[in-house]
């Protein structure tokens, strides 16, 4: 059964939690958090970057070898982990001389404390007169966030990030796409990448709606169902997939077929509204709420997203890096284009670097989004940033309406 959290606990959790950790010295610490998408990751995360110190957010997929190697690149003195990397993470503490102090969001065993313990700890420390973190200045040029990126090259790279990076995408996608409190999104990317934190986690907490956590990608179709969403963010393989199903079903006999092909024809003349009705089993599929699917990291079969379309179920796609926050462009909900990246996000001026004949050149990013930096790696940065612009690496164009299109 999914268990429901107010708005009200949750402060409740982050501030009891935040002021354990100033309680046991980690002010300005890096601390390391990796697991499931999940409460306690949520509540980790902004325990941390709401005053106490940096946030490093784990590939739960790496090997035990690369773990260890970030948590010594980042001097860790804390990891927060979910019981199933329990293994991993007890070797890295045996390889990690930083690290102090390792917390399982599950049941504690031997010299790991348990997180309930620690929020129990924090909620007395509170009452007990301690406003430590609860009076924290937050400084929004300050490092709040560490995200290891392998980039193209192979070689994990520091991402840098703070409040102010954050905090300007999460508004600009607010002024893109109306959300509220009616609103809910199913976790389902993994919440350490910057597109499913700022857009599937923060983006809807910060419209006051609901962030449910799926049971892992074998359970979307069930998860859906259960939670009815209003907003999905996903990848193209998840929509390909979802696709394919309908289309399996469109064509399981001829008359079938014929009557979907005619169904789909009519419903671009129409109101997504009467869309909706007309493909209603595909709306009830998909929990029978959904009113946009946010959709990034590679490019989607504009087909793909032309026939949802016609079915009342509006895709749109966004383009970003983990060094942009992540979001530099997307599609709007009154204004968008099939095969697009969409317009610069509010804010954020982008640009083609240098373009040929054709009008293709290299995509370069400013804006409050874009990073501080890479960690630790002068060179690194000053290769990707020069004179407030960051160079993406990707190639692309703009259209006559000044649409970007990826190259």
């Amino acid at each position: 059964e999914y268990k429901g959290i107010t708005f009200k606990q949750f402060e409740s959790d982050v501030n009891s939690l935040g002021t354990k950790l100033y309680d046991l010295g980690l002010k300005d610490s890096f601390i390391g958090v990796i697991g499931e998408n999940r409460y306690e990751w949520a509540t980790t995360y902004l325990s941390v970057v709401n005053g106490t110190g940096v946030i490093v957010p784990l590939d739960k997929e790496l090997s035990t070898k690369e773990l260890i190697y970030l948590a010594n690149e980042a001097e860790l003195k804390m990891i927060v982990f979910s019981k199933k990397y329990r293994d991993k993470i007890t070797e890295v503490k045996k390889n990690c001389k930083s690290l102090e102090y390792l917390v399982c969001m599950d049941e504690a065993i031997e010299d790991e404390l348990a997180f309930l313990d620690l929020i129990k700890e924090g909620e007395s420390l509170i009452k007990a007169g301690n406003k430590e973190f609860l009076d924290a200045e937050i400084d929004p040029e300050k490092l709040s966030m560490l995200l290891f990126t392998s980039g193209t090259t192979g070689v994990s790279k520091g991402v840098m990030l703070n409040h102010r990076n954050i905090s300007s995408n999460v508004l600009a996608n607010h002024t893109i796409l109306k959300l509220g409190p009616d609103d809910l999104s199913l976790s389902i990317l993994p919440i350490h990448h910057t597109f499913e934190c700022t857009c599937g986690f923060l983006t809807i907490i910060a419209a006051g709606g609901t962030v449910a956590f799926c049971q892992g990608l074998k359970y979307i179709g069930q998860n859906i169902k259960e939670t009815r969403p209003t907003i999905l963010v996903v990848v193209p393989l998840i929509l390909e997939g979802v696709y394919n199903k309908i289309m399996k079903k469109a064509n399981a006999s001829f008359a079938k077929k014929v009557i979907f092909k005619a169904l789909l024809g009519i419903g671009s003349l129409l109101s997504i509204d009467t869309r909706r009705k007309i493909f209603s089993s595909v709306h009830e599929s998909l929990g029978g709420r959904i009113h946009h699917v946010i959709c990034g990291a590679s490019a989607l079969s504009p087909q793909i997203s032309r026939t949802f379309e016609k079915m009342g179920v509006i895709i749109l796609q966004g383009y970003g890096l983990t060094e942009s926050s992540p979001c530099a462009a997307g599609n709007r909900e009154m204004n968008y284009k099939h095969g697009a990246l969409g317009l610069p996000m509010p804010g954020v001026t982008l640009k083609i670097d240098e373009p040929d004949e054709n009008g293709i050149g290299e995509i370069l990013i400013k804006g409050p989004n874009v990073m501080m930096g890479y960690y630790n790696n002068p060179e690194a940065t000053a290769a990707a940033i020069k004179d407030g612009w960051l160079y993406s690496g990707d190639y692309g164009k703009v259209d006559k309406d000044g649409f970007y299109v990826m190259t």
